[in-house]
């Protein structure tokens, strides 16, 4: 299978093109730019690099969030309109999830975390072991404290690593006992990357559930948007 994954689900833009689970090509862009100016240019930059041709391919893989509504919509809309005019097949994977793929194959628990604002964070747990990723939480939407003290549940395996764009704020608020155990992760592997969203794809036992038609492929937000919240609060 030649894959072409897409992360954009929050300030990261991340593109990469994996043949047969090896890894060809893996962009990554932190610059604050917003999606729309960068994703295009990073995903024909991929197939130059590659030296894959887009007919090449023949499935597509997304982060579904949670995340950045507007860098979620734009992703998805990205994959639309690329898979659609040959119904190339699909892959949506969870935004957490797939940061979890970062530590695949360290022995640990993973705590895979975003800052949602105003004190909220999308966050799920998540055991690397055997080379597997296994959620021991689902995807929750919950507020920072909530996660706090989730994570001195005894029944996680020790060390736990911080990883995600709110590792930094959850462990600010850690107390000095908790990090005895409770690490951020290094900086090289904090963030999203398009390459740990095709590991979701190839790791995940029931691959041809994952399967899709574009047309089946929606945001998953956890939590109403900023706007909704206002709305519903007049």
């Amino acid at each position: 299978m030649t894959l072409l994954a897409i992360e954009s689900s929050a300030r990261v833009c991340s593109v990469a093109i994996v043949k047969d689970e090896k890894l060809l090509c893996e962009l990554f862009s932190d610059s604050g730019l917003t999606h729309s100016k960068t994703l295009m240019k990073m995903i024909d930059d991929a197939f130059s690099f590659s030296g894959i041709d887009f007919a090449e391919i023949d499935s597509i893989a997304v982060a579904l969030g949670p995340g950045s509504y507007t860098g979620v919509r734009i992703g998805i809309s990205c994959v639309k309109g690329l898979a659609h005019p040959n119904d190339i097949p699909c892959y949506g994977v969870s935004t957490l999830e797939a940061m979890a793929y970062n530590f695949l194959g360290i022995n640990s628990t993973v705590c895979s975390v975003m800052d949602a604002r105003c004190e909220q964070v999308y966050a799920g747990i998540f055991s690397s072991n055997n080379s597997k990723i296994v959620s021991l939480s689902g995807d929750m939407a919950l507020p920072l404290n909530e996660l706090i003290e989730k994570l001195d549940d005894p029944s996680l395996t020790r060390p736990i690593f911080l990883i995600g764009d709110g590792s930094d704020l959850v462990y600010s608020k850690l107390t000095e006992e908790q990090k005895k155990f409770v690490f951020l992760s290094p900086l090289s592997i904090r963030l999203q990357r398009a390459g740990s969203v095709a590991q979701a794809v190839f790791n995940n036992e029931k691959i041809e559930l994952l399967r899709k038609s574009y047309k089946d492929l929606n945001p998953v937000y956890l939590r109403p948007s900023q706007a909704e919240r206002n709305l519903k609060r007049s």
